[in-house]
């Protein structure tokens, strides 16, 4: 399943590696148009998720729980979690 998508997420790369290349290469770095900066943070975000899909990162961190049973069983961890979550909220 992980490699159907980083299949799909290396599809995307290349359509907007050509999209961009194709029309918008060559602009100033400091030209503001919002088309250019959506593809450029695309080009940056699908590249981060196939290397991190290549060192082995991405299916480390999906196969660990995000929560261990040991913190669900512990008061203060909650305490202290929801504490988090209402400040950063």
């Amino acid at each position: 399943m992980l490699t159907l998508v980083m299949s799909g997420i290396t599809a995307l790369l290349i359509i907007l590696l050509i999209i961009y290349l194709k029309n918008y290469r060559g602009l100033p770095q400091n030209d503001f148009n919002p088309v250019v900066l959506w593809i450029r943070a695309g080009i940056y975000f699908c590249s981060c998720l196939i290397i991190s899909w290549f060192t082995g990162t991405m299916t480390k961190i999906l196969q660990s729980p995000f929560v261990t049973q040991n913190q669900l069983n512990s008061t203060a961890w909650i305490i202290w979690t929801a504490g988090c979550f209402i400040l950063v909220s």
